[in-house]
């Protein structure tokens, strides 16, 4: 979407208190807190002022706002695997906002907690995620040992928000009767080496 006074109430529409990117700036991240006929503004992570003045209509190369949401992935924030998704909805919103995506933190027990959207979580979702070995979840409330997969302390396998089995980190041993899972879990030992005995009852 062109940066532009004509379509000013549609930037309004889309994107005001939302979250955001533009392609010049890569991946940093912008609140945009109002939009008014002739400016946007907001504020970056680090607390810089965001003054974004739109262009006349002819202008001829007015700023591009294209933000694409963020794809359904579990990283880690804070010691915890969380997950971001996507609320099924039809939402108006073009930008990220509490309304469109949710971010859940997976506890210990295999429990969910809902977060907060701010700067730090979304900073931490785009980073780039280096995903955990399954050893690595006896010390960690949990980790995200890939986009979809996660372990918890306490050994609860999820594939999104879904339990779909148990791993015991004594014997090694994944216990699941989603045989669907098989490849995603054995490319993820693959890729950490660790040998894994997989049991489906």
């Amino acid at each position: 979407m062109y940066l532009s006074t004509n379509n000013w109430r549609d930037i309004q529409r889309y994107y005001e208190s939302c979250f955001t990117k533009f392609p010049e700036t890569g991946d940093q991240i912008f609140l945009i807190r109002s939009v008014s006929p002739n400016l946007i503004e907001g504020r970056a992570e680090d607390g810089t002022p965001l003054n974004c003045f739109l262009h006349q209509e002819e202008d001829q190369e007015p700023y591009l706002l294209d933000y694409i949401l963020p794809k359904k992935s579990y990283f880690e924030y804070n010691g915890r695997a969380c997950l971001l998704s996507r609320i099924p909805a039809r939402q108006y919103k073009r930008g990220l906002s509490a309304d469109n995506t949710q971010i859940v933190a997976l506890m210990g027990d295999g429990s969910f907690e809902k977060l907060t959207i701010d700067f730090p979580v979304l900073g931490a979702y785009i980073q780039k995620q280096n995903f955990r070995s399954f050893g690595e979840g006896i010390s960690h409330s949990s980790v995200a040992l890939s986009p979809r997969i996660a372990l918890t302390k306490s050994g609860h396998l999820f594939v999104d928000a879904v339990r779909i089995g148990h791993y015991d980190y004594i014997s090694k041993t994944i216990t699941t009767k989603h045989k669907a899972f098989k490849r995603e879990l054995e490319e993820i030992m693959q890729r950490t080496n660790e040998e894994i005995k997989i049991v489906f009852k």
